[in-house]
């Protein structure tokens, strides 16, 4: 019976200080790609007016992305400048949990 409703899934986005503080784990996520990136005005117009801003939004994204790394996910593709990282899990680190993304 289909009511209608389509149940709630797990992001797909994911902020990379949330990531490199452990609020969000995603070992047992659900889905093989998932995107990392950094709140901030500049980041979602895809430009930088200051060099230091740009390099602190790069040092997050990629620091997590290198965190995730290490933990069984792999870079697909980079967006704005590098301030969004979409991953995707390899295959094999995979341990066929089904659960969502935990935070905190």
């Amino acid at each position: 019976c289909h009511s209608g409703e389509m149940a709630q899934r797990p992001p797909r986005l994911f902020i990379a200080a949330e990531i490199l503080s452990g609020t969000v784990r995603l070992d047992g996520y659900p889905f093989r790609t998932i995107c990392v990136g950094q709140p901030s005005r500049s980041a979602a117009k895809g430009f930088f007016t200051d060099r230091a801003d740009l390099n602190a939004v790069l040092d997050q994204v990629f620091s997590a992305v290198e965190l995730l790394e290490c933990q069984g996910w792999r870079v697909i593709g980079f967006e704005q400048n590098g301030a969004v990282a979409f991953l995707q899990r390899r295959e094999h680190a995979r341990d066929g949990a089904a659960v969502s993304a935990e935070r905190g």
